[in-house]
């Protein structure tokens, strides 16, 4: 992930509540979450979740997961649909990793 552009590196470590872990299912998601202990009003703590076999398989394909699953957390994306996904993968494509993408996609 060394490759993200520089502000977006900084933006996403000012990220407080962002926790990233393994899991179970194929893929990766974010997991949105409004909590009221220990985080200010109107934050939440978001868990990027990879799943294990994306951890220890083909390299390519683990930083498609992760740009994409970044790119969310960057847009501020809650929930899911064709189109956020589609936005995700752009937004991960313009940081320069478009055959990531693609590898993750299976493309």
């Amino acid at each position: 992930m060394a490759n993200l552009p520089e502000e977006v590196f900084k933006s996403l470590l000012e990220k407080k509540n962002l926790y990233i872990r393994p899991g179970l299912s194929d893929g990766g998601y974010v997991l949105s979450l409004k909590v009221n202990n220990d985080i200010k009003k109107g934050e939440r703590l978001q868990i990027l979740t990879v799943s294990e076999s994306d951890l220890f398989g083909e390299a390519s394909e683990l930083i498609g997961i992760l740009a994409h699953e970044l790119a969310h957390v960057f847009a501020g994306h809650i929930g899911s649909s064709r189109e956020i996904e589609r936005e995700a993968d752009e937004i991960a494509s313009s940081w320069g990793f478009n055959a990531e993408i693609k590898d993750s996609r299976g493309i």
